[in-house]
């Protein structure tokens, strides 16, 4: 489910931290190196979020936030700002050819992920790896 995060609403706020664990405080995210991925350009989604890739002269890119207990893929659409939480629980991962995230049956491909960040996407594998077990 993709929520928008635009306005700071409590409901929203609380539904992503339900779903991913709160934001890790500062020291949290200076020993882990930092906690986000840097912009990558989407090249697919799933069927039910095509509309926020066509947005004609619109450049779809979008970032990645650790949390706790998953994942929020943040990205704009026109002048609104969106958050796609994944938990780790159902999330999986996968690098060939593309960057690939799917979560709830639902997917979103990067088309220049490893390349960008391969440093911040082995980070977020291990934490992946932790979480599962």
């Amino acid at each position: 489910m993709i929520l928008e995060t635009t306005y700071n609403k409590r409901e929203t706020i609380l539904q992503i931290n339900q779903l991913v664990g709160k934001p890790y405080t500062l020291m949290q995210r200076l020993r882990m190196g930092g906690i986000g991925s840097r912009r990558m350009g989407i090249s697919q989604v799933s069927p039910e979020y095509t509309h926020y890739l066509k947005a004609g002269h619109y450049i779809t890119h979008a970032n990645i936030e650790l949390r706790p207990e998953g994942i929020l893929i943040h990205f704009r659409f026109k002048l609104e700002s969106y958050a796609w939480p994944m938990p780790y629980a159902d999330l999986q991962i996968s690098t060939s050819p593309e960057l690939t995230f799917t979560s709830g049956g639902k997917f979103i491909v990067f088309k220049d992920g490893m390349k960008v960040n391969g440093s911040f996407i082995e980070r977020m594998m291990s934490h992946l790896a932790t979480a599962k077990k």
